[in-house]
């Protein structure tokens, strides 16, 4: 099939929604519960709408229960490889290579809404904003292009004119969420592990409406300057907290194995000129001075997950930030080793020390938050091929987390 030549080159879906900008929502450690739930809810979503909607969908879906849920019987557009459509769907063949064959979605079009989900782990992404659906679905046209070009003129129509969803329907959608996510905590195990993993989708998935919904607003060019200030630290807050959870959830899967990685070459002066920012304003705002030795420019790349790295390397900062006592000195020093960057996270002040023994996270009662252990963030860096080392210091105010990842061949 002439096709399978040509998918190599096919962009995915994932990879569409990331290009921006406008960016889709992203949840960065997305496992089968996330994706159920947000199916979920959708479902419910669409049980609620009085209007016919047009369904774009690909991968493993319960299309039944989506489509059995409307009201009124969807427009289905099919996108599959082998298996069998469901019945009154136009069916689009993919090839064996083709890369939206990994990947799960839904693009829902309706007279006032328009919404995309896509689920590949370890991601979920989501938008309601009509230049990201677009930008979706002309991922989607390609496809059409090779191999049903007599469906064009129909997908062109459907996509015309693209509306966007007002604060009710977000908040309807973000009410469908925390429903689903009520429901399956009545179906838990009641295991410590599959608690805290529940808890993480419950509580990133609204933050993340919440966050959308801010984003939606701070687009209006009417907005005075006080108001612009704090709908952006409403933002900021609700990205530190979502960053916070998916760091959990990562954790979590890598304790019951199922934690998915993706090695690529990161730039670690990049990736650490884009966090320190941010990290001295919150060490500023508890009273702590954090310091870097020789800016991290010209660093050489470091063969790891990115996701990953970035969301350890925060909970580490984030975690001293939020317990160090008052006055406490973080000092960090990136460095080429051999073959290993070593990033040196010295602290004076406090001790970051903890039983290994339990679940991979403590709860700190008087910073009021709920952090990462060391032994579960070392178990997540050996993952990446890394190390992860504290050394306690004799006078027992002072250590220092040193973090060495390889670096790229």
């Amino acid at each position: 099939m002439e096709t399978l030549g040509l998918a190599p080159r096919l962009r995915s879906l994932s990879q569409a929604l990331a290009a921006g900008p406008p960016f889709a929502e992203q949840l960065g450690a997305a496992g089968r519960r996330t994706w159920t739930m947000a199916l979920a809810a959708l479902a419910g979503f669409l049980g609620e709408y009085p209007g016919r909607a047009t369904l774009f969908v690909g991968g493993k879906l319960a299309l039944q229960e989506l489509v059995a849920a409307c009201p009124l019987a969807p427009r289905l557009w099919q996108f599959q490889s082998a298996e069998a459509k469901l019945a009154g769907a136009v069916a689009i063949a993919l090839g064996a290579g083709d890369p939206l064959v990994e990947e799960n979605f839904v693009i829902a079009l309706a007279s006032d809404f328009c919404l995309v989900l896509c689920h590949r782990s370890p991601s979920l992404q989501f938008s309601f904003e009509p230049l990201v659906v677009l930008r979706a679905s002309a991922v989607l046209r390609q496809r059409l292009v090779i191999t049903r070009p007599d469906l064009l003129g129909d997908f062109d129509g459907l996509l015309e004119k693209l509306p966007a969803a007002s604060a009710r329907l977000l908040a309807r959608f973000s009410r469908r969420l925390l429903i689903e996510g009520a429901r399956a905590q009545e179906s838990i195990d009641g295991t410590e592990l599959d608690f805290l993993e529940l808890l993480s989708h419950e509580v990133r998935t609204p933050l993340t409406t919440i966050r959308t919904l801010t984003r939606l607003i701070l687009r209006r060019n009417e907005l005075s300057g006080q108001t612009r200030q704090y709908l952006e630290t409403i933002d900021r807050e609700c990205a530190l907290q979502i960053e916070r959870f998916e760091l959990l959830a990562l954790a979590m899967d890598h304790e019951q194995g199922e934690l998915s990685l993706r090695p690529q070459a990161v730039a670690m002066d990049q990736l650490l000129l884009s966090y320190l920012e941010r990290w001295r304003e919150e060490a500023d705002s508890r009273g702590l001075a954090l310091e870097v030795d020789n800016p991290p420019t010209e660093l050489p790349k470091v063969q790891a997950d990115q996701v990953l790295l970035e969301r350890v390397l925060g909970g580490l900062v984030d975690r001293l930030v939020r317990s160090l006592p008052f006055g406490s000195h973080i000092q960090l020093k990136a460095e080429r080793a051999g073959l290993w960057l070593r990033l040196r996270i010295g602290i004076t002040g406090g001790s970051v020390e903890e039983p290994a023994s339990g679940a991979p996270y403590r709860v700190d009662s008087q910073a009021g938050a709920v952090t990462l252990k060391l032994p579960a963030a070392q178990g997540l860096v050996a993952a990446m091929g890394g190390k992860l080392t504290l050394r306690l210091h004799p006078d027992g105010e002072s250590s220092t987390l040193t973090l060495y990842l390889p670096i790229q061949s």
